[in-house]
């Protein structure tokens, strides 16, 4: 049963990984082990106990699997990926909230290094990497969020996880046949390959075109939706909390003082975006 109710405004926070990518290999058919995707539930780790278990996808969910895996007994882990993104140790993640002023990317590479000696890895080699020749100053702009946590590099300096960069072909019984060709035995597969657009939100609000985070430039509709990757060159936290209650609190503001905020829509200057109905890409 559904009832009607009216309202003068409207705030949507529908978050931006809710809708995995989802993608079938050739050969699942006969792989024999579980097959599933790391989140919403959806794969059961109980399975994973002394046996190898493979995740494919090296975001913030792919890392946090690594986690999962052992915690559950896992003999060993591969996390493959087709190129690899920065991961964060847990100490960097608490020195960037806890900083009155933002860390520098230059300042927060060089603090992570010592954990990538451990594994060994160099963080400045990776592709997300922007930097000067002498290595002052940098942005880090990947795709995926930092998968944040110690877990991930003490388990590869224990052997407990191999990272293969390369991508995966088709399966075959207990094998991964990558790209490369090289064979991957493993009991068990886990999908972690991020997230794909929600046009639902723009379907819902009416959505034509965003201008900032007002929907159709009415500043009664508001709709704010967090980054699924990292694009920055400082670091003043790692949370999404801290950033959100601002724009609560700029929206409560807008309700309650609209003519602080009727000038700004209607000056034009507010960047727009317009939904990309051939490519999925909503507004």
């Amino acid at each position: 049963n559904f009832t009607e109710h009216q309202y003068s405004a409207i705030a949507c926070y529908p978050g931006a990984l809710t809708a995995p990518l989802r993608v079938n290999y050739p050969g699942e058919d006969v792989f024999e082990g579980s097959i599933g995707y790391g989140m919403f539930e959806e794969f059961d780790y109980n399975k994973v106990e002394g046996k190898v278990p493979a995740i494919m996808g090296m975001g913030a969910f792919g890392v946090e699997n690594v986690r999962t895996c052992l915690e559950h007994g896992a003999r060993q882990v591969w996390l493959i990926c087709r190129r690899k993104n920065i991961s964060m140790p847990r100490v960097i993640s608490w020195f960037c909230n806890q900083s009155l002023y933002p860390p520098p990317g230059a300042m927060v590479l060089n603090a992570m290094k010592l954990m990538y000696d451990c594994i060994p890895d160099d963080p400045w080699s990776f592709y997300s990497i922007i930097a000067n020749a002498d290595r002052t100053t940098a942005t880090i702009r990947q795709k995926a969020r930092f998968g944040i946590g110690d877990v991930y590099f003490l388990a590869q300096y224990y052997g407990k996880v191999e990272l293969v960069v390369d991508g995966i072909k088709r399966l075959a019984p207990s094998e991964l046949v990558m790209d490369s060709g090289e064979r991957l035995y493993a009991d068990h597969l886990i999908k972690v390959l991020g997230f794909r657009p929600d046009e639902s939100v723009d379907k819902l609000m009416g959505t034509r075109e965003m201008a900032g985070f007002f929907v159709n430039g009415d500043w009664r509709r508001w709709v704010f939706s967090e980054s699924p990757g990292v694009d920055a060159g400082r670091f003043g936290g790692t949370s999404l909390s801290p950033g959100l209650i601002q724009t609560v609190e700029f929206f409560t503001w807008f309700v309650n003082y609209p003519r602080d905020v009727v000038p700004l829509v209607n000056s034009g200057m507010l960047p727009t975006k317009k939904p990309d109905k051939d490519k999925g890409i909503p507004a």
